[in-house]
């Protein structure tokens, strides 16, 4: 079964070649970077994946959370 993503939430800086290729692929890229730990959790809701590099930390939290299974 194939994974169907549809927003991918940028967490980090990314070359604008990446966030070109997402968009071609006509996935919805929406690009917040620097976030609270809080503000991160809210906004990892509203996308099925997440792109991050060294700054973003993605929290031992959530991957128990319920964020786990919906997230790419």
């Amino acid at each position: 079964m194939a994974m169907q993503i549809k927003s991918v939430l940028i967490a980090d800086e990314i070359e604008q070649q990446c966030l070109d290729v997402l968009k071609a692929a006509n996935i919805e890229v929406v690009k917040k970077t620097k976030l609270s730990k809080d503000e991160l959790i809210s906004e990892l809701k509203k996308h099925d994946a997440v792109v991050v590099r060294s700054a973003t930390k993605v929290l031992f939290l959530l991957i128990y959370s319920d964020l786990f299974y919906r997230l790419r």
